[in-house]
């Protein structure tokens, strides 16, 4: 599946040809900033990117689902009063992890429901989005604040939203670095499982020389 026109491309497990018209379709609307493919598209999809943009970074992952309710959760959906929060959510996350943007469609998630937060004391500690395709429920940019890390939150709310997307989806589904091992032990003890391998890249216009 992929999606023209949004900043993240999304290509699911295809051959070359198909591989390559998406890619096709996807880029006459502009440079795409996030690329996620599996381990096997990455072999033709990587190098036809490199010819029209610059890396910024890549990483190797792997899979994981989930198709049963976690217990213990706790969260809501965001909301228009907290546009500010989710705007220092987006510099946080891309401070910390090197990827993502700080231009983001708030009302537009906002109003679908694709984004939640937790409040801890009235405040918002942790905040995680969604996407899918034609069959999953896609877990995006979880992210809790770092004053108030290791203390249960972001399970919470991960268990809040699975909990959510399993009443319309049959799983929830998300990647994550095979090297961050303790978001893989989180997202186990919530019931997620490893069912394979994919690839996610970060790209911006490759300037002329």
């Amino acid at each position: 599946m992929v999606k023209p026109g949004n900043t993240n491309l999304l290509i699911e497990n295809c051959n070359y040809e198909t591989g390559k018209s998406l890619l096709a379709i996807a880029t006459t609307r502009g440079c795409p900033q996030k690329v996620c493919t599996s381990s096997q598209t990455k072999n033709w999809i990587r190098p036809q990117l490199l010819q029209q943009y610059s890396l910024e970074c890549e990483f190797e992952q792997i899979v994981m689902v989930c198709n049963q309710i976690p217990p213990g959760a706790k969260g809501r959906w965001a909301i228009s009063q907290d546009k500010p929060v989710l705007q220092t959510y987006a510099a946080a996350y891309l401070a910390e992890r090197g990827s993502g943007s700080l231009n983001h469609p708030w009302d537009d998630w906002i109003e679908k429901r694709t984004i939640a937060v937790l409040e801890h004391e009235n405040q918002i500690v942790s905040v995680v989005r969604y996407t899918t395709t034609r069959r999953d429920a896609f877990v995006i940019a979880p992210f809790t604040f770092s004053q108030f890390r290791r203390r249960g939150f972001a399970r919470k709310l991960l268990a809040f939203l699975i909990g959510e997307l399993l009443e319309v989806h049959p799983r929830v589904k998300l990647w994550v670095n095979t090297d961050n091992l303790e978001a893989i032990g989180l997202y186990q003890s919530l019931g997620f499982q490893l069912i394979g391998k994919c690839y996610s890249s970060y790209w911006k216009e490759a300037i002329a020389l």
